[in-house]
């Protein structure tokens, strides 16, 4: 791989890295900064390491009128705040006696730079500039070229030590489209029950960053690292279970890694509610006298474990809420007939964002499937798709709320409490089939015409 030898360090960076020098010391850009400038990525966080120490940093800093703010003294870590941007600054330290696998015990300032790099997960994120010098002491250029996902020193003492980092290993393999190197890799697979320490929200977002990734079979990427099981335990339910069906010539696991294929690129709902849409199929299977495999009630269950699932690693609810609607109806297969679609739509109230999105769901599940049919059924969705943007353009009305009438108009004609609900409920069923008698004057008519039936009913 070429290198990105022509990177451009911002202005408000190299001020604190000039300031720095200007009051003799030692100062480094170092980490995943220097690692995509090299790689020519986008950077959002540019850190720098030092050798002046932490209450000195605030006090030069003082002395220049420049706003830094303490984020965490304790771990020798200031924020510079120059034009409104911020730049981490860090005191070259060492770390020991890690705390369940994550955060040290113990940290001591030192005057090392390679100390400090030590400590470090990955060579690629141990690389140092200063003036367009690249400091490595681990042969990350070397990695870097080469593409490879390597530990400083030992692995499993790194895994060991801060455990979230098997799954950052995991995660740049796939978002930079790089190879583990086999110790490395062996390590993951050796130190993965770890993550078991590691707190869900951390967890979570790596998880998110993988599937944000292009990275072809994840799921077998985290399965055969042993990850899988450690971040959802639940994915076990897929392992092992075949699929008699012409509709299939997978069984669960490998149709859900093919269908997480194809959803490459889709939004995080998507990717979610495609990776746990089967979960619960080997609890619904049962077999015809043809031999032939069904799952009925399956997609209700697998939205019910997918709360669970999403619960425990403290999704935002409305993430989780839109995944177990997207599984629910991943199995609501639709003709092209208005009729049924505007019934759809009912159930949905009308949510057309939401209706394009489980459509769309099942299209990737479609593709996880035998590929005599995945033309015929992605064409019939498509053709679905064209009948709700027709709908959709027409302002169709799915909710009361798009009725050309009111409660108000309701008491207006007698209606009283608990009844006005009823009405506005019954014109709403007769106008979602009837959109263009949607009129005030229509709906009176139909309204006045109820009144004795829903009055003597209540």
């Amino acid at each position: 791989m070429k290198l990105n030898q022509q990177f451009i360090i911002p202005t408000y960076v190299q001020f604190v890295l000039d300031f720095l020098h200007n009051h003799n010391y030692e100062a480094f850009l170092v980490g995943g900064c220097v690692r995509d400038l090299l790689l020519d990525r986008s950077v959002h966080d540019f850190d720098i390491t030092t050798n002046c120490l932490p209450d000195e940093l605030l006090t030069i800093a003082k002395q220049d009128n420049i706003t830094v703010v303490p984020t965490g003294l304790q771990h020798g870590t200031v924020t510079f705040i120059i034009d409104k941007e911020p730049v981490e600054v860090t005191t070259y330290r060492i770390e020991e006696d890690y705390l369940n696998h994550r955060k040290p015990s113990h940290v001591e300032f030192t005057p090392s730079l390679k100390e400090d790099l030590k400590r470090r997960d990955f060579t690629i994120n141990a690389l140092c500039i200063d003036n367009h010098k690249i400091l490595d002491y681990f042969d990350g250029l070397q990695d870097l070229n080469n593409s490879i996902i390597r530990c400083i020193g030992d692995a499993s003492e790194r895994f060991n030590e801060d455990a979230l980092r098997i799954l950052r290993a995991l995660r740049f393999k796939c978002v930079l489209n790089f190879t583990i190197e086999p110790q490395t890799y062996k390590a993951i697979q050796t130190n993965a029950h770890l993550l078991s320490s590691i707190s869900k929200e951390r967890i979570r977002d790596e998880f998110i960053k993988l599937l944000e990734s292009d990275e072809d079979d994840l799921l077998l990427l985290l399965r055969d690292s042993y990850t899988l099981l450690e971040i959802i335990p639940e994915y076990e339910l897929a392992f092992d279970v075949p699929q008699e069906s012409r509709y299939h010539i997978y069984d669960v696991f490998d149709h859900m890694n093919a269908a997480l294929n194809a959803s490459k690129g889709a939004p995080l709902t998507l990717r979610l509610a495609i990776l746990l849409h089967d979960l619960e199929k080997k609890n619904f299977k049962t077999m015809d006298t043809n031999n032939h495999a069904h799952f009925k009630g399956h997609a209700h269950a697998s939205a019910k474990l997918s709360r669970v699932i999403l619960n425990r690693l403290r999704f935002p609810k409305a993430i989780i809420k839109d995944v177990y609607t997207l599984i629910e109806y991943h199995d609501y297969y639709l003709q092209p007939k208005k009729k049924t679609i505007r019934k759809f739509l009912y159930k949905l109230q009308g949510n057309f964002t939401l209706a394009y999105q489980i459509l769309e769901v099942q299209k990737f599940d479609n593709m996880g499937k035998n590929p005599d049919i995945i033309e015929e059924k992605n064409q019939v969705i498509d053709e679905v798709i064209a009948l709700i943007q027709e709908m959709e353009n027409n302002q169709e009305v799915y909710t009361i709320y798009g009725l050309n009438v009111d409660g108000n108009d309701m008491i207006q004609l007698g209606y009283q409490r608990e009844e006005i609900s009823i009405i506005l409920q019954y014109l709403l069923k007769y106008i979602i089939h009837h959109q263009d008698k949607n009129t005030h004057e229509h709906l009176l008519k139909i309204a006045g015409g109820k009144f004795h039936e829903i009055s003597n009913r209540q």
